[in-house]
């Protein structure tokens, strides 16, 4: 999956590798171009465990998503089913 962002003045395409950035200035008619990569987990079963972000993602043995932290490990979301 891939998307592109705009935030802060910063246009993100965002893929599993590699992330490409575009600084965008209102002084300037150009931008700059940087390859980054970032790092993404998954467990056996294909799901996510750890995005680009630091994000971790919780399943449980019916391979739900249950919970998601943030980098910090904190809880930003929980799912009940």
């Amino acid at each position: 999956m891939a998307f592109l962002s705009l935030a802060r003045g910063e246009l993100v395409y965002h893929a599993s590798m590699p992330v490409l950035r575009a600084s965008l200035s209102n002084q300037t008619c150009g931008f700059k171009l940087a390859t980054t990569y970032s790092h993404t987990s998954y467990d056996k079963n294909g799901n996510l465990t750890e995005d680009a972000e630091g994000r971790q993602f919780l399943y449980d043995a019916e391979k739900h998503q249950t919970e998601v932290k943030d980098n910090l490990n904190n809880t930003i979301g929980k799912y009940f089913y």
